[in-house]
C-alpha cells in the first residue's frame, strides 16, 4: 500500500490531482456511467482508473 500512498501524494502536491481509494465492492454499489459514456463514483467524475486487483475470477465475490 505504501506505493499507492506515495503516488496519491505525488500526484496532489505536483499536479493538484485528487485520487480516490476504493474497493471492487465499493466500486459494485457506488459506480455508474452515464448515458454519455462519463464514469461516475460516489457523485465525482473518474478521469482515469487504475486496478490494483480485479484480474482473475477470484477477485470478484459476486457476478455483478
Amino acid at each position: 500500500m505504501y506505493d499507492q500512498h506515495w503516488l496519491s501524494t505525488s500526484l496532489k502536491q505536483k499536479y493538484n490531482i485528487s485520487t480516490l481509494r476504493k474497493t471492487l465492492a465499493e466500486i459494485d454499489a457506488e459506480a455508474e456511467f452515464l448515458p454519455d459514456g462519463t464514469f461516475v463514483v460516489g457523485g465525482q467524475v473518474i478521469g482515469i482508473v487504475y486496478f490494483r486487483a480485479g484480474y482473475t475470477p477470484n477477485d470478484y465475490s459476486s457476478e455483478s
